[in-house]
C-alpha cells in the first residue's frame, strides 16, 4: 500500500480568464475518506493511521464511519481480520474523533453484525443522547441471541426516553420473540 500523501495529482484548474492551467494537488481528508469508503478493512485501517500521522490532515467522524462500515461489510462476507480491524478503529476513534451518534451508531451496528451484544449495550450506555438507530442496533443484537426480555427492556427504555421507534424496531422485537431461548413465551 503506497502512502497517499506521497502521491501528487496533476489537476486541470480553470483560471480567471476562462482558460485552463495545471496545478499539483496532494490528497486531503475528503480524498482519503473516499478511498477508505471502498477499501478492504486492513487497507482502511492503514489509511486512517496514515491520516493520523500526516501533518495537516485530520481524521473526522466520516473517516471512522466509512472505515467501520467497510469492516462490517467484510465481516459479513467472512473476512477473518475485519473484527480485529474494527477493534483497533474503535480505539482510534475514541482517541481522535467526536463520538457522535454516527460514529457510535456504526460501532453498535458492527457489534451487532459480530453478535457482540455486550459491546453494543456498552456503546449505547456511553452515549449522552441515544437515537433510534442506536437503540435498534442493540435491540437487533439482543434479538439475534434470543434475548427477548432484554430486547423489550431496551424498547421500554427507548419509550421512556421519548426516542421514537420505527418499523424496524417492531420487526426486531417480533424476531426476538420468535427466536427466544425462553420456552415460557412459546
Amino acid at each position: 500500500l503506497q502512502r497517499m500523501t506521497d502521491r501528487v495529482f496533476e489537476c486541470q484548474v480553470r483560471d480567471k480568464r476562462g482558460g485552463f492551467s495545471y496545478t499539483e494537488m496532494r490528497p486531503d481528508t475528503v480524498s482519503y475518506n473516499s478511498v477508505i469508503q471502498c477499501s478492504p478493512p486492513r487497507a482502511a485501517l492503514a489509511l486512517v493511521q496514515e491520516m493520523k500521522m500526516t501533518r495537516g490532515l485530520g481524521v473526522n467522524s466520516i473517516t471512522f464511519v466509512n472505515a467501520i462500515k467497510r469492516c462490517r461489510d467484510a465481516f459479513k462476507k467472512g473476512d477473518p481480520y475485519a473484527y480485529d480491524c474494527f477493534l483497533v478503529l474503535m480505539q482510534l476513534a475514541r482517541e481522535d474523533a467526536p463520538m457522535n451518534s454516527y460514529v457510535v451508531g456504526s460501532m453498535i451496528w458492527m457489534a451487532e453484525s459480530a453478535n457482540d451484544y455486550k459491546l453494543a449495550i456498552s456503546l449505547l450506555r456511553q452515549m449522552s443522547v441515544p437515537n433510534t438507530v442506536c437503540y435498534n442496533g442493540v435491540i437487533k443484537s439482543l434479538s439475534k441471541q434470543g434475548f427477548h426480555r432484554e430486547a423489550l427492556y431496551f424498547y421500554y427504555e427507548m419509550q421512556k426516553a421519548a426516542v421514537p421507534s420505527n418499523r424496524q424496531t417492531y420487526q426486531f422485537l417480533v424476531y426476538s420473540i420468535q427466536k427466544t431461548k425462553n420456552r415460557e413465551v412459546l
